[in-house]
């Protein structure tokens, strides 16, 4: 009896994924490696490996855009790949620019948020050459970065770190400035940058983010549990929870004045019931 050893292709480091492997189970099934890539390419848009690709090409960027100082031949023996000039040559060819000069970029952006927090940025996700034509389209699809005014860099990290429960993603130097952001530690989708005012008109913005309305919501397992513990950390609230429709929630403000909705869904309320 004749068994078909299994084809050791290297995996992505980046995915986990080893979409090229043929095992016994597959060709028994009709379903080899020509007929996988097939399968793969009417369920996505893209082959295994175009797919697999795609996936290291996104973990690299978002390294590079959080991270510019990055070193680049560590990024590319961490990804898998052989040496740096290959990293270099798979980066450009979906691009048109070397890391380095994505890099550069995104500290220039970087600086461009520090100076102007009047700036919306933009981006699309790279259209993958092996991609179907009607799977080209590009949309916005993440919120990147938030600007948050302060007076004061330590003041706002000790508030929303040390009573929020927000984490400090980053807190370099930048010049005579800091770049100083924070997120929510389960959910770094959304990064806050905290800006020192300066001029008269930022200044006349601190604590007025969101005008009259909350500049943020935040959910929260055990609103009446947080309630309590922010309170006895002289946070102000507006009123006590309140159960609506769309769960139990209060109105906080923050050391400025900011607006906070803190609301926990129903469900959740519910279950601790």
């Amino acid at each position: 009896m004749h068994f078909l050893q299994p084809k050791r292709v290297a995996a992505n480091p980046a995915s986990g994924l080893n979409l090229n492997v043929e095992t016994p189970l597959a060709v028994s099934r009709g379903r080899a490696k020509r007929s996988r890539n097939a399968i793969g390419d009417q369920t996505t848009g893209v082959s295994p490996k175009g797919l697999a690709r795609a996936i290291r090409f996104e973990s690299i960027r978002e390294r590079l855009m959080f991270d510019s100082n990055a070193n680049l031949t560590d990024l590319a023996y961490e990804f898998g790949y052989t040496d740096q000039a290959h990293f270099i040559k798979d980066f450009k060819a979906l691009t048109g620019k070397t890391p380095g000069e994505f890099a550069l970029e995104m500290q220039q952006l970087k600086n461009v948020f520090r100076e102007n927090e009047n700036v919306v940025f933009l981006q699309s996700s790279p259209t993958i050459p092996d991609y179907k034509t009607q799977r080209r389209q590009t949309m916005i699809r993440d919120n990147l970065i938030a600007s948050l005014l302060v007076k004061d860099y330590d003041d706002a990290i000790s508030f929303y770190s040390g009573k929020l429960g927000f984490v400090v993603v980053e807190d370099v130097p930048m010049g005579p400035d800091r770049w100083v952001t924070i997120a929510l530690p389960n959910s770094h989708e959304t990064v806050f940058a905290l800006h020192v005012a300066k001029s008269n008109s930022d200044l006349a913005l601190v604590g007025k983010q969101g005008g009259s309305f909350p500049f943020l919501g935040i959910t929260t397992d055990d609103c009446l549990g947080d309630y309590k513990r922010l309170k006895a950390q002289a946070v102000k609230f507006q009123g006590e929870p309140e159960v609506r429709p769309y769960g139990t929630g209060v109105m906080l403000e923050d050391l400025y004045g900011n607006k906070i909705f803190l609301n926990q869904e129903p469900a959740k309320v519910a279950a601790k019931n």
